[in-house]
Parts: structure tokens; sequence; C-alpha cells
């Protein structure tokens, strides 16, 4: 079942267009990165599926059922953690969540239960010091907790890692993965490496539409633009090779050096095998021949033009 499916979707302030045509789609109990440089509408469409902006035209469903601006059963599914979240300082983290499920409309005796195991999942057990003393890293899963208060079947987390250091993003990417099992997870960001560490699937948002939605493992296997390493035994035969691939299509040196050189191809599996067959007809052995395996940034690059 899709946990969130976007069709169409729409918005404008004045004369600029942030979400042109969106369409999207978040498979349950999965995390999913929404990827975009900053300013590409990452957070105005988090707004508009949470019902706190209006938008100009599509549709929005959570779990099958249509989420629409304002006040609706809808937003009661959904979690939402904004990019610079506030808390109050004087607040113990205990404090702050129960005045949340007040907010929520969650009983006391079921606030008591859900307080006690979010702050555990969050890893803020035993801490209780007013939020004031807090390192960005623990507000930012307070936060998260914050956005698990009410049971919702969908948590959005708008930038959860910005401005932490490696130490505190690690801690909130290990609890945004262990929520897997209870709750599908939406987040923005403009880090690459964190979508790789733990998503399954992800959108790339590019000049307010979707330029590309796939797993991880798909983005891995695609045979875009690659490189791939060559070394010889010695400079002459480097050279001699180079001549000779010259004269193939698609092929394209990027690093010539020593005994060493680094050629880019569309396809790097048939770019490996030409190599091969050429050293072999020139008979000049290889001592290396690897294929660069491509990174989530790679295809970021690709897929928005830069």
């Amino acid at each position: 079942m899709q946990a969130l499916t976007i069709r169409s979707l729409k918005k404008s302030f004045k004369n600029v267009h942030a979400i042109i045509n969106l369409d999207m789609n978040v498979p349950e109990n999965s995390v999913y990165g929404f990827l975009g440089k900053n300013g590409a509408g990452k957070t105005t469409t988090m707004k508009i599926i949470t019902g706190l902006l209006k938008s100009d035209g599509g549709e929005i469903e959570v779990f099958g059922q249509p989420a629409r601006f304002g006040e609706t059963k809808v937003n009661r599914m959904i979690g939402y953690l904004p990019d610079v979240p506030e808390f109050y300082g004087y607040m113990t983290s205990k404090e702050y969540l129960s005045l949340c499920a007040k907010v929520s409309g969650v009983t006391p005796a079921e606030a008591a239960v859900q307080i006690k195991e979010l702050i555990a999942v969050v890893g803020l057990k035993g801490i209780n010091r007013r939020i004031k003393t807090y390192s960005r890293g623990m507000k930012q899963r307070l936060g998260i907790a914050q956005a698990l208060i009410g049971s919702p079947k969908l948590i959005l987390c708008d930038e959860p890692t910005s401005a932490l250091d490696p130490e505190g993003r690690l801690e909130v990417l290990q609890v945004l993965n262990n929520l897997r099992e209870r709750v599908t997870v939406v987040f923005s960001t403009h880090i690459l490496a964190d979508v790789e560490r733990i998503c399954d699937r992800v959108g790339v948002l590019n000049n307010g539409c979707l330029a590309m939605e796939k797993s991880i493992s798909e983005l891995q296997s695609m045979s875009m633009s690659g490189r791939i390493r060559v070394e010889t035994y010695d400079e002459d035969a480097r050279s001699h090779l180079l001549d000779s691939l010259g004269q193939l299509p698609g092929f394209k040196v990027v690093v010539d050096k020593d005994t060493t050189f680094f050629l880019e191809a569309r396809d790097t599996k048939e770019a490996a095998v030409s190599i091969c067959k050429t050293a072999a007809d020139l008979s000049l052995p290889l001592r290396r021949l690897e294929r660069l395996e491509q990174s989530l940034e790679d295809v970021f690059m690709e897929v928005t033009g830069q």
C-alpha cells in the first residue's frame, strides 16, 4: 500500500513557481529520501502535505485518504518535524511531550505510556535536564519524538540532520532507521550520504517536479556515465593502449598520469569489455582494471544537470 501519493501538485508564490507538476509515491513502512537543492521546494511540499499550506492544484492522499488544506482527519495520521523546531527551553523533554500530547488530544493515560516509550526510542531516557541545555542533536531527537506523539502512520522530517555534527547526524539517522517497523518516514535533505545510509527509495526534486524516483539499488545499478580505472605495467604500455582506445567511440580520458588513466564511459560494462579486448589484441597485460561504483552524488548531479 502507498503511504503517500501525490498527483500533479502545483504551488506558486507570486511569480515564483515553487512546485510545477509533482507526482510522488511513498510505499508503506519505508524510509523515503526527498532530495533537492536548497530552495527546490521540499519544505513547501511538506507543508502542503500537512495541511499548513494551500496548494494551487493537484491531489494528495495519505493511506488512501485525501489530504487538504486546513484541519482534517488525515492530519491525525501525520507527524511533522520542521526544519528549525522550536522548544520551551525551561521544560524537560517529558514536560514538553506531555504538552504536545495534550494539544494533540491524547488522553493523559495514553500520553504517559507513549512518552515513556518515545523517550527511550529517541535515546533520551534518563535525561531530566531542561531542554535549553540540550545539544542540537538531542533537540532533533526530541523533535522526532514530538512528531510521533499520537501514533501517526506517516512522519515528515524536514532537513533533520542539517547543521548537525557527524555524531549528531549518525544519532538522528539511526533513530529514523529504527522507525521503519512502526511508521513510514519521509525526510528531506540535500546531504546525499544520509540518503544512501538509510533510505529504501529516493525522489529527486528539480525545477518544481520530480526528476527521478527510484529505489537505492536501482539508482546504484543505473548505467549512467561512470568511470573506469586502468593501470598498466609501464608508461609505454599505457600510451600505446590509450592511442588504440582513442579510435573507439564513447570514451573520454579524464585522468592520465604515469601508468594509470581514468576513462569516463556511458556504459562502464561495455567499456570494460572493449578495454580488455583491445589490450589483448595488443598483447598488453593490465595490472588493474576497475569499474568505479557510481555514488548517489553522481546520479544527483546528472539528473539535476549540474
